[in-house]
C-alpha cells in the first residue's frame, strides 16, 4: 500500500472520530475497500486456508510415523494340563506385558493419485485466489459506480438547490406585489405550490444523496459517522477500439480464467479416478520392543527388541462397478466444465459487444446533452432578466425552469451512464483495477 494511501486512510478514520469532513476521490476509496471491505477480508480468509491445505504432504508424499505403547496387567485364575499329565494351577495368576514401538507407513505408489492430489491443490490454491480477484473486482465496481452516481446527484442537487431558491425569491416577489396591488392572490398561491413541489423534490433528492454516501461507506468499511465529499473527478476520455477491449479480455477476464481453471479440475478429476484401477504398494517399518512376564505357563518371561520392514500389495479386482461408476461421473463433470468455459466464453463476447455499443452511444449522448446544458443555463440568466424587467411573466420563467432541470438532470444521467459502461467494460476487459487507480 503506497505511503499516502495509508495516511489518507488513517485520516479518515481520525476525522470519523471527530467528526471532521474529509474529501475522497475515486483511488482513495479503492483503497480503503481492498483493506477494510469485509466480503474481500473473507475471500481472503479462503484464500488462506487454500494456500494452507497445497502442501507436499497434504497431497500423499510423505510417509505416516507414530508411536504407540501399551501396557496390560492381569490377574486370572488359571488351570493348565499338559500331554505329560502335568498339570498346573494357580489363583489370581499375575500377568504382565509392555510394548511399545515406532511405526512408518508409506504409499510408494497408489496408481498416480498421489501426483493428481498434488495437482488438484495447487489448481485449488488458483482458483482460490481468482475467487479473491472476481471478489475485489465486484467490490470495486459497486464502490465506483457508487461514486460516480453520488456525483451525478450531487450535481443534480445543486441544480435543485439553485431553482428552491429562485423559488423562495418568487414568493417573496409575488407576496410584494401582492401587498401593493400589482398581482393577484392566483399568482401568488402558485408560487407558493411551486416552492412546496421544488421543497419535495430537494428532500427527496437530498435523502438519495445521504442514503448513497452510507452505500459507499459500507463498502469501504469506513465508519458510519465518517463525513465526507466525493472529487469530482469526471474526465471523457477518448473511444477505444473494441479489438482493445475483446483482446485484454480474452487474456484477463478473470471469468474466463475462472471456468479454465475448473476444466483443468475436472480433467485432473477423471486421471484421480482412474488411479483406483491400479494397484497399492507401501513400505511398512517398524521398531518395536515387547516384554511380558507370566506368573504361570511354558515361559516365565519373554522379551524382544529390534526393527522390521516389510511391503505391501493390495489390489482392488471388484467393488461393485464402483470405480466404473465415478469414472464416467468424472467425465460428465468434465464435459460439464467444458460448456460452462464454452458458455462464458460466448457470454463475454455478447455482453463485450452490447457494452461497447452502449459505449459509443453514451459518448455521443453526452456531447449532446453538454450543449443542451449550455442552452438551458443561457436561457435562464435571459429569463432571469426579462423577468426583472417584466418581459415575461413568473409563469413563463417556471417553464424555462423547468426546462433548465431537466437539462441538468440528462446531462448528470449521461455523466453518470458513461462512467458505469466504462466500469462494465473495464470489469470485462480485465483492467478495473488499473482503471479505478487511474482516476
Amino acid at each position: 500500500m503506497r505511503k499516502n494511501s495509508i495516511l489518507l486512510l488513517l485520516g479518515i478514520f481520525i476525522a470519523s472520530a471527530v467528526d471532521a469532513q474529509v474529501s475522497l476521490n475515486l483511488r482513495q476509496v479503492a483503497d480503503s475497500v481492498l483493506i477494510h471491505n469485509f466480503q474481500i477480508r473473507l475471500v481472503r480468509i479462503d484464500a488462506d486456508i487454500a494456500n494452507e491445505q497445497n502442501t507436499l504432504g497434504a497431497a500423499g508424499y510423505f510417509p505416516r510415523i507414530g508411536l504407540n505403547a501399551s501396557q496390560e496387567n492381569s490377574s486370572v485364575n488359571t488351570r493348565q494340563e499338559f500331554f505329560n499329565g502335568d498339570v498346573r494351577k494357580a489363583q489370581g495368576a499375575l500377568n504382565q506385558s509392555v510394548a511399545a514401538g515406532v511405526r512408518l507407513d508409506w504409499t510408494l505408489f497408489q496408481g498416480f493419485y498421489v501426483q493428481s492430489m498434488r495437482e488438484e491443490l495447487q489448481l485449488k490454491e488458483e482458483a482460490a485466489a481468482l475467487q479473491t480477484i472476481l471478489a475485489i473486482e465486484s467490490e470495486l465496481y459497486e464502490s465506483a459506480r457508487l461514486y460516480y452516481e453520488i456525483i451525478a446527484r450531487e450535481q443534480l442537487f445543486a441544480s435543485l438547490d439553485t431553482a428552491l431558491r429562485f423559488s423562495q425569491l418568487r414568493v417573496e416577489l409575488e407576496k410584494t406585489k401582492l401587498a401593493l396591488g400589482k398581482a393577484n392572490r392566483l399568482d401568488y398561491l402558485q408560487s407558493l405550490l411551486d416552492l412546496n413541489a421544488d421543497s419535495a423534490q430537494w428532500l427527496q433528492e437530498k435523502t438519495t444523496l445521504i442514503n448513497l454516501k452510507t452505500q459507499l461507506k459500507q463498502q469501504m468499511g469506513a465508519s458510519l459517522s465518517l463525513q465526507y465529499t466525493v472529487n469530482d473527478s469526471f474526465t471523457q476520455s477518448e473511444i477505444m477500439p473494441y479489438e482493445t477491449f475483446r483482446a485484454n479480455g480474452l487474456l484477463q477476464n478473470t471469468e474466463l480464467r475462472n471456468n479454465k481453471l475448473q476444466e483443468l479440475l475436472a480433467i485432473n478429476g477423471i486421471r484421480k479416478m482412474k488411479s483406483q484401477r491400479y494397484p497399492n504398494l507401501g513400505l511398512i517399518s517398524e521398531y518395536s520392543f515387547v516384554s511380558s512376564r507370566n506368573a504361570v505357563g511354558i515361559l516365565k518371561s519373554n522379551q524382544s527388541l529390534g526393527p522390521s520392514v516389510g511391503l505391501g500389495l493390495s489390489y482392488n479386482l471388484f467393488n461393485g462397478s464402483q470405480v466404473n461408476r465415478d469414472l464416467a461421473i468424472a467425465k460428465l463433470e468434465r464435459e460439464r466444465s467444458s460448456l460452462q468455459r464454452e458458455r462464458g466464453e460466448y457470454t463475454f463476447e455478447t455482453e463485450l459487444m452490447q457494452a461497447y455499443e452502449d459505449y459509443l452511444l453514451q459518448h455521443k449522448l453526452l456531447d449532446f446533452e453538454r450543449k443542451n446544458v449550455e442552452l438551458a443555463r443561457e436561457n435562464v440568466k435571459l429569463s432571469q432578466v426579462q423577468l426583472k424587467a417584466g418581459s415575461i411573466n413568473a409563469f413563463q420563467f417556471r417553464d424555462v425552469q423547468q426546462a433548465s432541470l431537466e437539462a441538468e438532470g440528462r446531462f448528470a444521467n449521461a455523466r453518470y451512464n458513461l462512467k458505469r459502461i466504462e466500469l462494465d467494460l473495464m470489469r470485462l476487459s480485465g483492467g478495473l483495477a488499473a482503471y479505478v487507480n487511474q482516476n
